[in-house]
Parts: C-alpha cells; structure tokens; sequence
C-alpha cells in the first residue's frame, strides 16, 4: 500500500525532553519516538522530522506544545530514597540510594511550542521555542561508609533556552523523496554542579532531582545547521528512510552537537497498520545533556478504526554511555476538516512527558 494523499491530513501531534526521540533532542510535536510515533516515517508535521518525505504536508499553520520530564522509570523513586537515606544518616540505606542513583543517571524537562507554516511545493518555514533542562549523574560507588567524605559523586545540572528559525523544502522523483532543513538557532546556557562533597563553586547535593528545577542561562550563542534526510519506496509494502542530523556540528558550554545518523524500514503489516523500526547509526550528544546517545525505536499506527481517529503506539530503547532505558508512548489523532487535533503522552511516573496540537486551515 502506497502512502498516499489521504494522509496528508493527519494533525499535528505534539510530544514534549525530551524524546527523548534521541533524548535530547528538539521538540517532536508527538509526530515522533516519544510518543509512539517515528522521526523518518512521520507525519511531516515536526519541523525538525525527516525533511525527505514521499507526500507533502499540506499548505497551513501548525501550532503546538509540550511539556513534562524525560527520565528513565523509578527516577523519582531513587531522588527521595537519596534525600530520605541521607537525612537520617543511614549507612545501608545511604549505599542502596547511591545504587539506584548510579542506574538512573540522568533526567531532562521540557518546555516548548512551536508555528509552523507549510507553503505549496514542499516549502516549510518554522519557529519554535524551548526551554530544557537537564541533570547527569557521575555517582562514585567506590567510596561508600566510612569511606563517603572522600566520595565523588556529582550531578551536573544544565539549562538552555533555544530560539530557532527553521526554513526547509523536499521534492519526490519518482519512488525517492529528498530535502534538507536549514535552522538558525540563539541559544542561551548555563550549568552548575551539585556535589555529595561540594568543593568552590559546587552546591551541596541534597536532592538529585534540584537539577530541573535550577541552572542559570548567563551564556549565549547563534548557531547555524542543516539537516538532510530522504525516503525510499522499495515495493508497495515497505519503504526505507534515512536523516542526518546537524550537519555541522557545534558545541554549547559541556556539549558538544555532532552529525547524527538515523535509518529505519516501515512495513505495511495490514492496509490499516504500519510498523516502524528505526536505529541511530552512531552515537552524539544532544542538548541538554552532555553524554552521548543512542536510540532505537518501533513504532506501530493504527488507522481508520473509528472513522477520523488513528492512534500511534510505541517504545524507544535509549543509551547514555552504557545506561538503557526503555520508555513508551502513544497518541490519538483526529482528523474533522478544518480543523484538526492531536494528544500525546509517554508512560512515566512523575511529571509525564504530553502535548498537544492543532492545525488550522491556509
């Protein structure tokens, strides 16, 4: 089955993180990895998705938001047994909590909307604001008990405000489609460390999950980027895609953006359900975190099942520098001309990640 135009109208769906597709990444508007969706095979309605698209998205505004954390589950779980263990002094207690914090080192929160404007011939203009933040253990299981004032351990908390201008195009030959996407982006940061043994310039850390919820932004820079991406149609039933990611790579305080690479497969497993299997190539940081990531992602959407309403469901597999974590997502789009809407959330257990979006007529 081919995609065709009859999708052209899906809505725009908003995700908030941190999405972590990648986790770090720019807001997926839920037409992405965080809420079940894909970033090659999407509905063209994250101006940051696959700008190499085999249908065009049709001419109007795009408007969007999300909002909520992005972290593996039970990170909350592991930040009040951290704070419990070390405000009653318990030496066993203060080990298991040093324990949990190493596998759930890191977190991020975020805050953003988004307009876009898609013009006839496959020309997208975009703006789009975010606030993220972030926060990464570095957890020194080695000097535990009597050992613990010569303890390393250290969160580093990060903030950026980024404000980006986005112009892209993309046209299809035959069964490939291809485009790039050219982005401006003034981004303000900052960071600040938290320490189980704080030295000049660190604040004691008494609370793992105080990293979202501070950092300063007293820096700033303008950045400039592009991203390319293409389809291809291999047979009525299965199509491959391609994205790279910031082609040219820049770094913002302790990180570093690098060229990212993804490619997938979708599959036709019914006329009404595809499923979407992707992979990042190679691993590169993404703000707000300084590590380097990886995601792999499927993503099944179900159409049709009740006149206007589809749904996307899904899971991504994140990797930070050894640690995995799985998170699960999905979204209900409904289609009634003109207007058209969207919801999004992923599964978590405090300040879930959701959005939401809207589109309106030319």
């Amino acid at each position: 089955m081919r995609i065709g135009s009859r999708r052209l109208g899906l809505p725009l769906a908003l995700c908030l993180a941190f999405g972590l597709a990648r986790p770090c990444a720019a807001q997926s508007y839920a037409d992405g990895t965080p809420f079940g969706g894909s970033r090659l095979f999407n509905e063209g309605l994250d101006p940051m998705g696959n700008p190499g698209r085999l249908d065009l998205l049709p001419a109007g505004f795009y408007l969007g938001f999300e909002a909520g954390d992005l972290k593996p589950w039970s990170t909350s779980d592991a930040d009040k047994a951290y704070t419990a263990a070390f405000a009653s002094a318990d030496t066993a207690a203060q080990n298991q909590a040093m324990s949990k914090l190493a596998g759930r080192p890191w977190a991020q929160r975020r805050r953003a909307f988004g307009l876009q404007w898609a013009l006839e011939g496959g020309l997208r203009l975009a703006y789009g604001h975010e606030d993220l933040r972030g926060g990464s253990a570095s957890v020194d299981l080695d000097h535990l008990g009597a050992a613990l004032s010569q303890n390393g351990t250290l969160v580093q908390a990060t903030r950026y405000g980024v404000d980006r201008l986005l112009a892209g195009v993309g046209s299809r030959s035959g069964p490939m489609a291809t485009g790039f996407t050219a982005r401006l982006e003034r981004v303000r940061y900052g960071q600040g460390d938290f320490a189980l043994n704080p030295g000049p310039g660190q604040s004691p850390l008494v609370d793992p999950a105080a990293a979202l919820a501070s950092g300063p932004r007293g820096q700033s820079a303008w950045a400039f980027s592009m991203d390319l991406g293409l389809t291809r149609e291999l047979n009525d039933w299965i199509r491959a895609g391609l994205t790279l990611d910031r082609l040219l790579p820049h770094s913002f305080g302790p990180v570093r953006e690098q060229t990212q690479a993804r490619a997938g497969l979708q599959l036709d497993l019914a006329p009404l359900v595809r499923l979407a299997l992707e992979a990042d190539l190679n691993a590169a940081a993404r703000l707000p975190l300084p590590q380097k990531q990886r995601t792999l992602a499927a993503s099944l959407r179900v159409e049709g099942l009740v006149q206007v309403v589809s749904f996307t469901f899904g899971a991504e597999r994140r990797s930070l520098e050894g640690v995995h974590s799985t998170l699960v997502g999905a979204a209900v789009h409904v289609r009634s001309a003109p207007l058209l809407w969207s919801f999004g959330f992923q599964l978590g257990d405090d300040h879930p990640l959701i959005g939401g979006a809207f589109r309106l007529g030319r």
